[in-house]
């Protein structure tokens, strides 16, 4: 009876309180934005949406010319604004967003020029959108009013001037989560970590898409693992092989998980015998490399290069810039990281982002945590979600009866679920924490995501190799799993009486605070059931007022909206007056 009841109880506690979401973007924490003035990101954003579930609260639609390169005032205003009010919608839960072909690709920077010779300095909108909500003497660092704080002017090949980052990224070590904070070089940090779908055409994006599904599906369908290789390619020039010292330590790491890993010079024309889960290289040309190569759903790259990403390489009718990423895209690979402007070859991230990527994190963490600058020319092409590598849960949903189902999560035995939270097609409707099982019964029906988030029973750290190249991440990762389904509505009264809330005491447990559990006092059942039963006429008097208020209120479930009330008032109690409820003076 216990599991039951608590199993039944589950869609009503998300308003409650909330546990902590750990960095894995999944459709329940991603936020898509949408450019309404461009038919291609319209197209794309609804692509994106159809395979990924995306609920409507979590699309932000932004209305800008769909223009490559923009100035930083209409920036902030057209972008960064509405997307920071979209962010609010669930400022606890937010963890990556997601940028579409069709809005700006580049920042035009306003800065005071001393030398005559220096070059106009862009700021990828990505990078500078992942800033948005981090803070810099009061105002959000992504403002104009901090333009020069994202560059120095240094001197570079033949004395020429050229910019030089200045930001570094605070988040090199451990798990992000939405509510991460940290505050180092005057910076209220806050970032939020953004990709973008884009290619060389709407279609070849829309393709990009379909393959990030194709690498998840591998692992949820249980298919054999394709054999592939990964390839550590020499950079052309030293420039371009600034990072290759990393070489030998990333590949004895990825070898010890059972990868087969080859360390190669350099040339441009490499065709392998097999398909590729990953290159890195570095070089500005490059020819059959990219093209006569067969990549695996998930594989990732990075060339170490200025310009890939350059507004050129993503129009068919321009030249391209250097060795376009664009191409690579076309050819096969889910996921790429490149770079807007001339950034610098400090700027590009550690190649350990593979081992991170490796074990089972996704392309958005991977890249993020070892860019060593933010506000920057950096931009992650592909989506979020990707991870070919993680132990995602799998959830089963049986329909018990007429629009009462029952959800199991599967899980790795070295795994604990985290949450189940449920969504329907516009909403957060409901967050489950720590079971296996969950009971739900809606009272109409519609469409239900129900997302699953496990985590490591125990966190194994990586060996540790080199502080450059390792830091101290963690080998095991947040995974998460997910099912869209649909729902009919409830035939049958599934009660939730009064005597099932109190029944759960662990739900006391969970919302009290430790501090006040510690004193050792017992709870009386019955005291308990007493204080409940002479609220209920305000909680049903809540109850019609919430009705009429808020008719979305009647979508919670088979009577709910008396229950919600009621464990409302009981929580209340329980957490608000927790000294009231120990002491055991409750109503008689």
């Amino acid at each position: 009876m216990y599991h039951i009841l608590k199993k039944t109880l589950i869609p009503l506690m998300m308003s409650l309180y909330s546990s902590p979401i750990l960095a894995t973007p999944g459709p329940d924490s991603t936020l898509l934005v949408i450019n309404k003035s461009s038919e291609e990101s319209i197209n794309i954003a609804q692509a994106y949406i159809e395979s990924r579930f995306i609920p409507t609260d979590l699309q932000c639609e932004i209305e800008i010319e769909p223009i490559s390169d923009i100035n930083h005032a209409m920036f902030y205003e057209k972008v960064v604004r509405p997307v920071l009010a979209c962010v609010d919608r669930y400022p606890e839960r937010i963890e990556a967003i997601i940028l579409t072909r069709g809005t700006p690709l580049r920042v035009l920077i306003d800065t005071v020029q001393t030398e005559v010779m220096a070059p106009t300095l862009t700021i990828s909108s990505a990078s500078l959108l992942t800033v948005a909500q981090s803070r810099y003497a009061g105002q959000s660092l992504a403002s104009p009013e901090n333009a020069t704080e994202y560059a120095e002017l240094i001197s570079c090949t033949n004395d020429m001037p050229c910019w030089s980052p200045k930001i570094f990224n605070p988040w090199r070590f451990g798990h992000f989560s939405p509510n991460w904070f940290d505050i180092n070089q005057g910076i209220q940090w806050a970032p939020l970590w953004v990709s973008r779908l884009d290619a060389d055409s709407e279609d070849n994006t829309i393709t990009l898409i379909q393959r990030g599904l194709d690498s998840d599906r591998h692992y949820m369908d249980d298919l054999d693992p394709v054999e592939s290789i990964t390839v550590l390619m020499d950079g052309a020039d030293s420039a371009r092989g600034a990072l290759d010292f990393e070489y030998e330590a990333l590949a004895q790491a990825l070898r010890e998980l059972g990868d087969e890993v080859l360390q190669v010079a350099f040339s441009r024309e490499y065709v392998f015998d097999q398909p590729l889960s990953a290159l890195i290289t570095g070089s500005a040309q490059i020819g059959r490399l990219i093209e006569d190569n067969r990549y695996i759903p998930g594989a990732i790259i990075d060339n170490l290069t200025s310009f890939a990403a350059h507004p050129h390489n993503f129009d068919l009718t321009q030249t391209e810039v250097q060795a376009s990423i664009s191409r690579w895209i076309a050819s096969g690979v889910s996921g790429a990281h490149g770079t807007t402007d001339e950034p610098l070859n400090i700027s590009f991230p550690s190649r350990a982002f593979l081992l991170d990527y490796r074990k089972g994190a996704t392309l958005i963490e991977s890249f993020s945590r070892h860019l060593p600058f933010l506000a920057w020319q950096n931009v992650i092409i592909g989506d979020p979600m990707i991870a070919p590598y993680m132990l995602r849960p799998r959830l089963n949903v049986e329909e018990e009866e007429t629009g009462k189902v029952r959800f199991h999560v599967e899980m790795e035995p070295n795994q604990k679920l985290i949450t189940l939270t449920l969504w329907d097609n516009e909403t957060l409707i409901g967050q489950f924490y720590g079971e296996e099982n969950l009971v739900f019964c809606s009272s109409q029906a519609q469409q239900v995501l129900a997302v699953a988030q496990v985590g490591p029973s125990e966190r194994e750290l990586i060996t540790e190799v080199s502080p450059d190249v390792f830091g101290d991440g963690f080998a095991a990762h947040y995974a998460k799993g997910w099912q869209s389904f649909s729902l009919s509505a409830c035939q049958a009264n599934h009660t939730t009486e009064i005597d099932m809330l109190i029944n759960d005491l662990s739900v006391l447990t969970d919302l009290s605070t430790q501090q006040n559990l510690d004193q050792g006092l017992d709870l009386d059942n019955d005291q308990v059931i007493d204080e409940i039963a002479d609220l209920q006429p305000s909680a049903e008097s809540l109850m019609t007022q919430s009705s009429e208020t808020n008719p979305k209120h009647t979508r919670q479930g088979c009577e709910m909206n008396k229950s919600l009330h009621m464990f409302h008032l009981f929580i209340l109690i329980a957490v608000l007056r927790p000294r009231k409820l120990l002491d055991h003076s409750f109503k008689s």
